[in-house]
C-alpha cells in the first residue's frame, strides 16, 4: 500500500530529527532512529493491520523506540498522522490534529 504523510507528522518528524541533532550533537542517532522509522512503515504498507487499534475510529499505533506512529487506512492508502513522544504528557495527545 502506499504511505502518505500528513503535513503535520512531516513536521513532527523534522521536528524529532533537529531535536535529537542537537542533543546529541551528531547525525548518527537521528539518522538510526530515521531508518528504523522507514524500516517500520515497511512493513506496515505490507502489512497494515499489523499497528494496535486506537478507541478513535479506523486509527492505528505502532511504537517504534519511544515514540507511537499513528496511522490510517483509506481506500488501500496508509496516511501517517502523526508522531507521539511517548514520555510527553499524554492529557497533550490529540491524534486527529
Amino acid at each position: 500500500m502506499k504511505i502518505t504523510w500528513t503535513k503535520n507528522a512531516k513536521n513532527e518528524l523534522y521536528k524529532i530529527k533537529i531535536f535529537w541533532d542537537k542533543k546529541t550533537k551528531s547525525l548518527k542517532y537521528s539518522s538510526d532512529l530515521y531508518l528504523q522509522i522507514k524500516e517500520n512503515l515497511a512493513n506496515i504498507s505490507y502489512f497494515p493491520g499489523i499497528g494496535t487499534r486506537t478507541s478513535e475510529n479506523n486509527i492505528r499505533k505502532l511504537i517504534i523506540d519511544n515514540y507511537v506512529i499513528f496511522y490510517s487506512i483509506v481506500n488501500n492508502e496508509i496516511y501517517i498522522l502523526k508522531i507521539w513522544d511517548s514520555r510527553r504528557n499524554p492529557d497533550d495527545l490529540n491524534v486527529i490534529n
